[in-house]
């Protein structure tokens, strides 16, 4: 059965599965590297951003081609010797090539290699305006979004009455910032240099060397920026706790291990990101159900067990890959969800009566509104109009409507606004699914290389979801361990370990993970010894990397340790 929403005016808003009213960022396959340079520029820049650069910017002839123009530059740059040469150009050539910047290739052929973004080696590569306007799409409004959920955060905190400011000064202060003097003077800081003091690796130097050549186009004019400016805020988006947290976890990390390397704090960054922005098509579809439904949602219900075992053959590798795909069936849900509310905040909007009570309300409550109009006669009503207004479109397009016309018979009901959400479906919900599970991949990490330092916590085949399965890399392992060491204002514990039992609480209530029990549903004798196996692994795992000397039998009794050369 096939329905195709109509193209005209009116109609535009059902042609989109995102819902800006409850969720900002639009679940889709997307880039997290591509996002660190836009959301720090924010966060330097107290919100603004440099113009983006476009495809004629690196065009054979543009100012920006990397061979014909960057590189040339660069050689006679009088800060670097020993490249004015073609073998020195053609150093500079490879070298930025595989540490600098980032390539993609264009159109279906993959012909045409094309500048992409600039590798996050420091806070000063936004000078370059990457990634270029035409791929800024991929970031999915993640960087826009989680800075205004941290400056919702930082302005609650106590004594703060410049959020923007704090922001500026704590990202600056991080060793991303280092080499690069962000003086007040200079504001809003739109062409970053290096300072010539600070000692920085080599490949951040070449950077900031081939930033010098990135002239900066004219900023547009902008109003100034404000922490109670509502573009800045998250407070009128319904359920956004996992946003604040996800904020929360950014600023604690900035505060807590700014003077750790560069890398290390990219990766630490990154790994929170995975783990939190994964999870949030999953926490908003059950908040979401849990206000259609009529009921109050539990805070800590989403739970994910992990493997670490790494063994196919185990019985922890089994249930990390049910505890996935119960996941994948919850936030598969999201899509219907959001075609109800976006229809029933249509309607209600048009009334000035309903619109008017609906504005009152908290949020939350504005949900909770929009599902009981979405079940009331009124709405089947309005349903019913939109419909026979389809219907009438379908009717004169002829034998193109003829398919549509079949599914609105097929599809008749009682309840017409039920009607009208199923024939939207037909048209969108599997592009909208499609784009959830290719979030999950993406963020999840499953097109991660596989190496030392990757981020992840999902592995399996990209495109064969049935192996999909939590297992987390050293990388967001290591992060989480740190984290643990923090208490909820962001402040250090002031111990050198702590107890074992404590981790793995941290680990359940602050981000859903489990280790050594079965998620919620998964109650048998089997999900019991699964997770004492992997209990057992994962001991070894912490042990390995050296958190854990487990010298004790009594748990109880068995701590968490820093390990030697620690972050603090």
């Amino acid at each position: 059965m096939k329905f195709k929403i109509p193209r005209q005016p009116g109609y535009k808003r059902m042609v989109t599965v995102k819902n800006e009213f409850v969720m900002p960022i639009l679940f889709n396959d997307t880039d997290l590297n591509r996002m660190f340079a836009l959301l720090f520029e924010r966060c330097v820049k107290k919100g603004l951003i440099n113009p983006p650069r476009t495809k004629k910017d690196f065009a054979e002839n543009g100012e920006l081609n990397l061979e014909t123009s960057l590189i040339p530059k660069l050689s006679e740059n009088p800060k670097m010797q020993g490249f004015n040469s073609s073998d020195g150009r053609e150093i500079l050539l490879h070298w930025i090539r595989t540490s600098i910047i980032e390539f993609t290739t264009e159109g279906k052929t993959g012909k045409g290699e094309q500048i992409d973004y600039m590798r996050f080696l420091n806070i000063a590569g936004y000078r370059s305006g990457l990634p270029k306007s035409e791929n800024r799409s991929s970031t999915r409004n993640i960087d826009t979004t989680i800075f205004r959920s941290l400056v919702s955060y930082v302005k609650k905190l106590p004594d703060c009455e410049k959020p923007l400011q704090e922001i500026h000064e704590k990202v600056t202060r991080t060793s991303l910032a280092q080499g690069v003097d962000f003086e007040p003077a200079k504001q809003p800081w739109e062409k970053p240099v290096f300072n010539e003091v600070d000692v920085i690796d080599i490949n951040t130097l070449l950077q900031l060397r081939l930033l010098e050549h990135f002239e900066v186009k004219a900023m547009r004019a902008a109003k100034p920026s404000n922490a109670s400016s509502p573009e800045l805020d998250v407070d009128s988006i319904p359920f956004n706790k996992p946003l604040i947290d996800l904020a929360k976890d950014f600023f604690h990390i900035t505060c807590s291990f700014a003077e750790v390397s560069a890398p290390e704090l990219l990766s630490m960054y990154k790994s929170i990101f995975v783990l939190r922005l994964y999870r949030l098509p999953i926490l908003l579809a059950t908040n979401l159900q849990a206000a259609s439904d009529g009921i109050q949602h539990q805070v800590n219900s989403h739970q994910m067990f992990f493997d670490f075992t790494r063994s196919k053959n185990s019985s922890a590798y089994k249930l990390a890959n049910e505890s996935v795909l119960t996941d994948i069936s919850k936030s598969s849900s999201i899509i219907r969800h959001f075609v109800t509310l976006n229809e029933a905040r249509n309607m209600v909007l048009k009334n000035k009566s309903r619109e008017a009570d609906l504005i009152k309300l908290s949020p939350d409550e504005q949900v909770s509104y929009l599902y009981n109009y979405a079940k009331s006669e009124a709405a089947s009503d309005k349903a019913s109009e939109v419909v026979d207004e389809m219907q009438k479109i379908h009717e004169e397009a002829g034998s193109e409507g003829e398919e549509s016309l079949a599914a609105i018979l097929e599809l008749e009901n009682e309840n017409r606004f039920e009607q009208l959400v199923n024939l939207i479906l037909l048209d969108v919900q599997k592009g909208g699914l499609d784009g959830v599970r290719k979030w999950l991949s993406t963020v999840g990490g499953l097109r991660e290389a596989v190496n030392a330092n990757s981020v992840a916590i999902l592995a399996g085949e990209s495109r064969a979801v049935s192996t999909w399965h939590y297992s987390m890399s050293d990388s967001v392992l290591n992060t989480l361990m740190y984290l643990c060491f923090l208490n909820d204002n962001g402040s250090i514990i002031d111990r050198s370990e702590i107890a074992l039992s404590d981790v793995l609480g941290k680990l359940r209530d602050r981000y859903g993970i489990l280790i050594n029990e079965p998620p919620l549903g998964f109650d048998s004798p089997e999900h019991h010894a699964a997770a004492d196996e992997n209990f057992t692994a994962f001991k070894a795992r912490i042990k390995q990397l050296g958190w854990f000397a487990g010298l004790s039998d009594d748990f109880d009794a068995q701590y968490i340790s820093r390990p030697s050369g620690d972050k603090k």
